[in-house]
């Protein structure tokens, strides 16, 4: 494959992976961002939730603030006022990414995330590269990895691949 094919090749996946992030992203509601330490007299419980950060922040009328880390929480007002919050800690998914590690030589990955513990996934993705100096059979690895969400949707991850060559680098979920 020449050069100039590859690099539109590349200008078209880069393309299209832009464009479903963006569609995907407008479609996520917006929780309060912020909330104040303090509450208005009438108020028993406020709760937000920052979708950037991942944090759950509670503040109660006896003074007490908790922030906890939470994916995709559910929050229910009950009669009496207060809140009641249901977060999963572990589950199963399949969020799509995109992302850039090294490994023999520097690799495009393309994968999904299988599995989450709090901040942690395990992923499953192909690592796709065009170096001349490699033969057709290893343009493309599957791989394996472990990632850690830094914020909002990027995570850092290491892992291996089909060859046994270990890997780490960065990624963007959409």
């Amino acid at each position: 494959m020449e050069l100039r094919n590859k690099i539109k090749l590349g200008s078209i996946i880069t393309l299209v992976l832009l464009v479903s992030y963006k569609l995907h992203s407008c479609n996520k509601p917006v929780i309060s961002k912020s909330v104040s330490d303090s509450l208005k007299p009438n108020e028993k419980e406020k709760v937000s939730y920052n979708q950037q950060t991942h944090v759950i922040t509670d503040v109660k009328d006896n003074g007490t603030i908790t922030k906890e880390y939470g994916r995709n929480p559910t929050f229910t007002v009950n009669k009496n006022g207060t809140i009641t919050m249901s977060r999963n800690d572990w589950g199963f998914e399949h969020l799509p990414f995109v992302g850039f590690a090294m490994h023999d030589t520097p690799r495009v990955h393309l994968g999904v995330s299988l599995f989450y513990y709090n901040r942690w996934d395990a992923n499953l993705s192909l690592a796709l590269t065009t170096s001349s100096t490699s033969v057709i059979s290893d343009w493309v690895r599957p791989t394996l990895s472990i990632s850690y969400n830094v914020y909002s949707n990027t995570n850092l991850f290491v892992g291996v691949d089909s060859h046994k060559y270990p890997c780490a680098g960065v990624f963007l979920r959409f």
